[in-house]
């Protein structure tokens, strides 16, 4: 390999990590947020349906009386809508399809975007 293939890889290479890096913080924030929110939705909506006065109320009364289960689901339907699952698995996504390209050219990334080198084949 002459010097200005490997300077080329290692250039790639110290980019892919800085863009799977960067994903990263923001990538557990999501998930926390997310896991956040389910449990309080699934603890909102045990709480609403366990509630005898449900039955008697209507819908909107309902819900309005149970503020965790309707600002919690609310916000998780607003955060689908705006992409927080894509947001999620976001660095996966580019190291997968770095992968299938960098596959054709003898190589493979691992998650953190490290290119490796596969042994030539005959």
């Amino acid at each position: 390999m002459d010097n200005t293939s490997a300077e080329d890889l290692r250039s790639f290479e110290k980019r892919l990590t800085e863009v799977v890096a960067h994903l990263q913080p923001s990538m557990w924030r999501y998930r926390i947020l997310l896991v956040l929110l389910i449990i309080l939705s699934i603890f909102g909506a045990w709480s609403w349906l366990s509630d005898p006065h449900t039955a008697k109320l209507t819908i909107f009364e309902s819900l309005l009386e149970h503020l965790l289960f309707t600002v919690s689901f609310s916000t998780l339907i607003i955060l689908f809508f705006f992409g927080i699952h894509k947001k999620i698995v976001a660095s996966s996504v580019i190291t997968t399809r770095c992968r299938s390209v960098l596959n054709e050219y003898n190589m493979c990334c691992d998650d953190n975007g490290r290119l490796i080198l596969k042994p030539r084949r005959s």
